[in-house]
């Protein structure tokens, strides 16, 4: 079993946003320009790896790209490659 890395979560970011350069404080709608489909979409794709799905209250205290990680960071996931690409 694997931890959900910054990393891969930055990945996955990075492919739906099109964007090289990720710091944890930045914010994924007001810096880094993500719409509520893009949102939507990364929230799946790190739900689809982890095999965890947030509940609403989670997903609305997800502002920056650290509370993204931080939501998702606890879960062990088995290593699935190919997920997100």
């Amino acid at each position: 079993m694997n931890v959900l890395s910054y990393e891969e979560v930055c990945r996955i970011v990075s492919l739906q946003l099109g964007v090289t350069e990720l710091l944890p404080g930045l914010r994924l709608v007001e810096d880094l320009g993500a719409q509520s489909a893009d949102f939507v979409n990364i929230v799946a794709r790190l739900e689809e790896f982890t095999g965890r799905v947030l509940e609403d209250d989670e997903i609305a205290e997800i502002s920056t790209l650290e509370d993204l990680w931080k939501a998702f960071r606890e879960v062990k996931v088995e290593g699935r490659p190919g997920v997100g690409q």
